[in-house]
Order: structure tokens, then C-alpha cells, then sequence
């Protein structure tokens, strides 16, 4: 189960300049780096910071295929690790092409989801669960939790399909979004919220005035 291990580890984090200016006066992105993403609202500059409470969750430095990483060693009842993609995008439906599910109920109908690059559709993912009222710092949104499956060539000793579980976390205010996909083992006891729990005890977003 190595390969599980290694993608459960791995943890992404894309903050994306894809916040533009809408005719209504939507927000536009300034600066991206480590963490944060600073946008100008209506003249006025804000930051928004992803920012651990304590050890438990860490932020890497970015690579040319992100803005950074995290990962928590301990934040999942199997012990093995959780981590996930993490990206800033625009609130406003004119700052992207692309229609994201505006709750939990509709995005798990749709059951398409990324996972460290790799894209899984309805054969592979099983919606387990639902959350309409997620709160991050100071946005809010949705979660859903699904148990997904990757068919793969095995070796000696090793199931034909890894598996783990996956949750999906959507969350905005008026100017920004962010999402996260976290990966983790199936819990053995039953309680694969775990590390969303864990990371919206643990993980703060901040929204503060001026640039990052």
C-alpha cells in the first residue's frame, strides 16, 4: 500500500491569478505567494492568509507546479497522513469559465474530482457524506466526503485498486474562493471527516488589510 501512502502525502497547494475584475466591481488578484493571495476590492487592497494554528499542519515552500504544499502527518484516525490540492480562484461567476457547484448536494452529483492530477469520475468515487455549512475564517461554504478508488497494476501482495477517502472542501465571500481536496486511508472506525475537522480546528484563513 506504499503507492496509497505516497498519494495520501501528497499535498498541493495552486493559489491561481484567475481573480479578475468583473463589471460589477468584483475583485481582482494583485499578488500571490506562500499561503496568501492579495486582491484589490473597489480601490482597496486585502489578503487573505492561510495560516497553521500550531505543528500539527504544515505549508512547504513552492515548486514550479504549485504555490506551495501541506500536509498533516497525524490529522487522520488511521495515522497515515491527509493532504490535498489547495487553490484561490474568483468568487464572481464572470472571473471563470468554469461552473463550480454552488453546494455540497450538487457537487456530489457531479462526482468529478482531482486528485494530485489525477482526474476520478463516477466509477471511482462514492459520495459518503455532506456538509452545507462550512465555515473557513471568513468564508463559507460546503464539503463532501467521498470514498474513491484507482485501479492500478499491483504488485505481489497488493490489492488491484488503491483506495482512500477524499474531501472536498468549497468555500468563498464575495471576492475570493478556495478549495481543497484532502486525501487520506479509509478510517477504521468509521470517521473519515477527521481531517476536515482537524484542519478547520487547526488552519485558520485570515483576511487582512493592505498586501501579503
Amino acid at each position: 500500500m506504499g503507492r496509497l501512502i505516497s498519494l495520501s502525502a501528497m499535498a498541493v497547494l495552486a493559489i491561481t491569478p484567475s481573480i479578475a475584475r468583473a463589471d460589477d466591481g468584483a475583485c481582482r488578484s494583485v499578488q500571490s505567494g506562500q499561503g496568501y493571495v492579495t486582491v484589490l476590492d473597489r480601490d482597496e487592497q486585502w489578503t487573505y492568509v492561510l495560516q497553521p494554528l500550531g505543528p500539527h499542519w504544515q505549508i512547504s515552500p513552492p515548486d514550479r507546479h504549485s504555490a506551495g504544499h501541506v500536509f498533516c502527518a497525524d490529522c487522520a484516525s488511521t495515522s497515515t497522513g491527509a493532504g490535498g490540492a489547495f487553490l484561490w480562484f474568483g468568487a464572481s461567476p464572470q472571473s471563470s469559465a468554469v461552473k463550480r457547484p454552488l453546494t455540497a448536494l450538487e457537487r456530489s452529483e457531479r462526482r468529478t474530482e482531482l486528485i494530485a492530477g489525477w482526474a476520478l469520475h463516477r466509477n471511482q468515487l462514492e459520495t459518503r457524506d455532506v456538509r452545507e455549512a462550512v465555515s473557513f475564517g471568513p468564508l463559507s461554504g460546503y464539503a463532501v466526503l467521498y470514498h474513491w478508488s484507482m485501479p492500478h497494476i499491483p504488485e505481489r501482495n497488493e490489492p488491484a485498486a488503491i483506495v482512500g477517502s477524499l474531501i472536498v472542501i468549497a468555500v468563498k465571500d464575495a471576492c475570493v474562493a478556495f478549495e481543497a481536496s484532502i486525501t487520506s486511508k479509509r478510517a477504521a472506525d468509521g470517521n473519515d471527516w477527521m481531517p476536515l475537522d482537524s484542519l478547520l480546528s487547526e488552519v485558520v484563513i485570515e483576511k487582512r488589510r493592505g498586501a501579503g
